[in-house]
C-alpha cells in the first residue's frame, strides 16, 4: 500500500511507518541521509519511516513483536548487487578496525561453515531469507524492495523509487536529494586504512581509534570525490561467486511474490564486471615508512588529548643531549670501562691536586664546523666525556640542558649587528663559565660559528680574553658533504629535490637562489677561514680534516685530539642508537614531500617538535636492528667533476694560507669517481597522496595539542593568581627556514 503523492490527508488519518530495513549499507546511508532531509515535509504527509538493523528482527518472532508494537507497517528493502556490497562491507568493517584483505574477507563469506563474522554479513544481505521473513508477517504486498540501478551516477533513481513507495513527489524535495553520497574511500586507502589497523592493534584504544582514525582519518582525511578513485572490486573468482549468490537470491525474490520497485536485472552483476579486479584496479601500494608514520602520529594524538585521559603532553624529542647521555648510561659494558678511566683520572687529579677557580684558562678552542663535517659525532663524544675531560683539565662547558649553554651562547652572539658588536647575555654566560672554569683549556664546538661575521668573531675573540682562542675548522669533500647537507635541509624543513638542491649548490661564482646561498654560506671554506683568521690570526687557526670512507671510526677523533694536544686514547667515542644518523634517500624524499604537503599551515614551533624532532628523528630513524640500506643520494658525473674541480681549487687556497693542517687536503678532493650519467632514484617511491595524508595528522597533532598546552599554561596562571586573560600568543612562526629554490 502506498499513499497518493498529489492527494490531501485526512485530519483523522493514522500516520504511515514505514520500516526502512537496513541491507545495502551505501544505499540505506544515502536514503536515510535524503528522509531526514525531508523529515518535516513527510511528518506533514503523516508519514514516517524508521530504520531497522536485520540483526534486530533475524527471526520470525523478533519481526511479530516488532510489528505489533507499530501496527499496520509497510517494509522496505534497498538492494544492491552483490559485487558492490561486499566491497563496500569490506570497507565498512575496515574503517570500524578490521585487518583482513579483500580477498580474504570474500574467502571468509565464502567458507563452510559460516564463521561468526560471516553469519552476520549474511543476516544483513540475504535478501531473499530477509524478503521471506517480513513477508511472513506483514504479507508479501507490503515489502517493497528497491534496487539500486548498477549506474553509480542514477542515486537519483533510488531516491525516485523510493518515493514512489512513500507516495510522495521526489521533485518537491530538498535539493539535497540529488546529491550522490558525498565521499567515499579508494580502493588503496582502505587498504592502507586496513595496514594502518594492523600496526595499532589494540594500542590505540577505543575512544582514541573513533576519535582520530575513524572519524578523522577515515571520515574526513581519506574520503574523496566519488568518481575520483577507483572503489574496490571483486576478482573473477569473486565476481563469479557473487554472481552465482545474486542470481539464486533474484529467483527466490520472484517467487515470493514480493513488491520490487526497479528491476531485479540490478541485482544481478553485469558480465565482465570482475575484469576489474583487485589485479587490475588502480592499487597504490604505500610504503611501510609511511604507514609507520601515520600509526605514529595516531599514537601521539591519543597522548596529547586530554580528553583520554593522556598525561603526557612533553612528547620526547630524538637526540636530546640528556637523553643521549641515558640511552648511553644503558649500555653496560661501555659505561663500565668509562667509569672505571674517569674514576682513574679523578684519582690522579686528587693527587696531582686540583686547579682552583683563579686559575686563568690559557687557551680556548673554537670547534667552528664546517657543517656535516663530523660535528655531531665529536659534539657527541664530547658531552659523553665530559667529566673525564674535566678530570683532565679541560673545560666543556654545559648546564643542565647539557650543550645549549653553547648554542644559546652562540645564537646570541650571531644576532647581535656587526657594527660595535655586543656578544649578548647569552653568550656573556657563556664565556664567564669558561673563565670561572679553573681549567687551563676550555673547547666549544658549535658549526653556527662558521657563519659568524668578521666582527661577530672578533668580538667573542675580545670577550674570551685574557684566554688565547684558537680556532679548529673540520672539513669534508663536497661530494659527501651535499648529499648529507640536503638531508638536513629537508629535516629542517626545506622542500627542494636534491637534484634540484645539488644543482643550486654548484655555482659558487655569481650563483642565484635560495640553495645556492644556503649552501654556501655554510661551505665556502675558504671564505669562512678569512673571516676567521682576521680574528686570530695565522696560528692559531687549525684546519683538520674528515677522513675518507674506510678509515678507521677513531681518526677524526684522533686528529681533533692532535690539536687539543690531549691523548684521544682514554675516551669513549662508541656511539649508540641516540647518535647522529642519516635517513634513506627514500625516507627524506618522503620528508620532503611531507614539508612540502604542510607547507607554512603548521607554526614555526610546533613543526620543529612535530615534523623535525618527532617525525623526522624519531619516526624515520632507522631502527639499531635495521640492516643499512645502499638508498643514498648520488651525485650525477658531471656534479662530481665540477666538485672536483672546485675543491682543487679550495685546496690550493688553503695551501696558500700556509695554514696548521691535521690530516690532508687532498681528503678534500672526491676521488671515488661512482658518479653515473645521471643522478640516481630513491628505491622507494612514496606516493604524494602518502605525504598529504601525514601532513593532515601532523596538522591536527600541533592543534590538539597546541590547544592543550594553551590551557595549561592558563591553568598555571590562574594558580599562581595571575590575570587568565593574558597573552597566550606564541611566537609567530615567520621566522627564516629553507624552502623551494628562488
Amino acid at each position: 500500500m502506498t499513499s497518493d503523492p498529489g492527494g490531501s490527508v485526512p485530519a483523522d488519518a493514522s500516520p504511515l511507518t514505514y520500516l526502512h530495513v537496513v541491507t545495502s549499507a551505501e544505499a540505506s546511508a544515502y536514503l536515510q541521509d535524503l528522509l531526514a532531509r525531508n523529515a518535516s515535509r513527510l511528518a506533514d504527509r503523516m508519514i514516517r519511516v524508521v530504520p531497522v538493523e536485520p540483526g534486530s528482527a533475524s527471526d520470525p518472532a523478533a519481526v511479530e513483536a516488532l510489528v505489533a508494537s507499530l501496527g499496520q507497517v509497510e517494509v522496505i528493502l534497498t538492494a544492491a548487487d552483490l559485487t558492490r556490497v561486499i566491497p563496500s562491507a569490506w570497507q565498512d568493517a575496515v574503517t570500524n578496525g578490521g585487518t583482513a584483505t579483500l580477498e580474504t574477507f570474500v574467502d571468509a563469506l565464502a567458507a563452510e561453515p559460516h564463521s561468526p563474522e560471516s553469519e552476520r554479513f549474511w543476516a544483513q544481505h540475504d535478501l531473499a531469507a530477509i524478503g521471506r521473513r517480513w513477508a511472513a508477517v506483514v504479507g508479501p504486498e507490503r515489502v517493497h524492495v528497491l534496487t539500486l540501478p548498477p549506474d553509480r551516477a542514477s542515486w537519483i533513481t533510488l531516491w525516485q523509487r523510493c518515493c514512489s513507495v512513500l507516495g510522495t513527489d521526489p521533485q518537491g524535495d530538498d535539493a539535497g536529494a540529488r546529491r550522490a553520497p558525498s565521499s567515499a574511500l579508494s580502493y588503496s586507502d582502505t587498504e592502507l586504512l586496513r595496514r594502518i589497523n594492523a600496526e595499532l592493534g589494540a594500542a590505540l584504544g577505543t575512544a582514541a581509534y573513533d576519535r582520530y582514525v575513524r572519524t578523522f582519518l577515515a571520515g574526513q582525511v581519506l574520503p574523496t570525490e566519488p568518481g575520483a578513485t577507483a572503489p574496490p572490486r571483486l576478482d573473477a573468482d569473486g565476481h563469479t561467486w557473487a554472481a552465482g549468490i545474486a542470481m539464486r537470491s533474484v529467483d527466490a525474490l520472484r517467487g515470493a511474490g514480493i513488491d520490487v520497485v526497479g528491476d531485479l536485472a540490478d541485482l544481478v552483476p553485469a558480465t565482465g564486471d570482475g575484469e576489474a579486479g583487485p589485479g587490475v584496479s588502480p592499487l597504490v601500494i604505500y610504503p611501510q615508512t609511511a604507514v609507520r608514520a601515520m600509526v605514529a602520529l595516531l599514537g601521539k594524538l591519543r597522548d596529547v588529548d586530554p580528553e583520554l585521559g593522556r598525561a603526557d603532553l612533553e612528547p620526547t624529542g630524538a637526540a636530546d643531549d640528556d637523553e643521549a647521555e641515558g640511552d648511553a648510561d644503558a649500555e653496560a659494558a661501555p659505561n663500565r670501562a668509562r667509569r672505571r678511566r674517569q674514576e682513574a683520572a679523578l684519582r690522579h687529579r686528587s693527587e696531582a691536586g686540583s686547579p682552583t677557580a683563579s686559575q686563568p684558562v690559557q687557551r680556548t678552542f673554537l670547534h667552528i664546523g664546517t657543517y656535516k663535517t663530523g660535528t655531531s659525532f665529536i659534539q657527541s663524544v664530547l658531552l659523553r666525556n665530559r667529566e673525564l675531560l674535566d678530570a683532565n683539565d679541560v673545560c666543556y662547558p654545559t648546564d643542565l640542558m647539557n650543550w645549549r649553554l653553547q648554542t644559546h651562547g652562540v645564537r646570541d652572539l650571531l644576532a647581535q649587528p656587526d657594527v660595535d658588536v655586543d656578544v649578548g647575555r647569552s653568550c656573556r654566560r657563556l664565556v664567564e663559565t669558561i673563565l670561572t672554569s679553573g681549567r687551563s683549556t676550555a673547547v666549544v664546538s658549535v658549526e653556527r660559528l662558521s657563519t659568524a661575521s668578521t666582527a661577530q668573531a672578533r668580538a667573542l675573540v675580545r670577550a674570551l680574553q685574557p684566554s688565547q682562542v684558537h680556532v679548529i675548522m673540520t672539513l669534508r669533500d663536497l661530494a659527501r658533504v651535499l648529499p648529507s647537507d640536503w638531508q638536513s635541509k629537508v629535516k629542517q624543513g626545506a622542500t627542494w629535490r636534491f637534484e634540484e638542491y645539488a644543482a643550486a649548490a654548484v655555482q659558487p661564482e655569481g650563483g642565484r637562489g635560495r640553495a645556492n646561498r644556503v649552501f654556501w654560506g655554510h661551505h665556502d671554506a675558504v671564505d669562512i677561514a678569512g673571516r676567521w683568521l682576521a680574528a686570530v690570526g695565522r696560528e692559531q687557526f687549525h684546519v683538520v680534516t674528515v677522513p675518507p670512507p674506510g678509515a678507521p671510526p677513531a681518526l677524526l677523533w684522533e686528529r681533533f685530539c692532535d690539536v687539543l694536544g690531549i691523548d684521544p686514547a682514554p675516551y669513549d667515542i662508541s656511539q649508540n642508537a641516540k647518535s647522529n644518523f642519516s635517513l634513506t634517500y627514500s625516507d627524506t624524499e618522503f620528508l620532503r614531500q611531507v614539508n612540502r604537503a604542510v607547507g607554512r599551515s603548521i607554526e614555526t614551533d610546533a613543526r620543529k617538535h612535530w615534523v623535525t624532532r618527532y617525525l623526522a628523528n624519531e619516526v624515520l630513524r632507522p631502527a639499531a636492528s635495521e640492516p643499512a640500506r645502499a638508498d643514498r643520494p648520488r651525485l650525477d658525473r658531471d656534479t662530481e667533476r665540477w666538485i672536483e674541480a672546485h675543491a682543487a681549487k679550495v685546496v690550493s687556497a688553503l695551501n696558500d694560507l700556509d695554514l696548521d693542517v691535521v690530516g690532508d687536503l687532498d681528503e678534500l678532493i672526491p676521488r671515488g669517481g661512482a658518479g653515473d650519467a645521471s643522478p640516481s632514484r630513491p628505491a622507494e617511491d612514496h606516493p604524494e597522496r602518502a605525504a598529504e595524508i601525514v601532513a593532515a595528522l601532523l596538522r591536527k597533532l600541533a592543534e590538539v595539542d597546541g590547544t592543550v598546552r594553551i590551557a595549561r599554561r592558563l591553568d598555571r596562571r590562574a594558580a599562581r593568581g595571575r590575570p587568565a586573560g593574558g597573552s597566550t600568543r606564541r611566537r609567530s612562526g615567520r621566522g627564516r627556514r629553507p624552502g623551494d629554490p628562488g
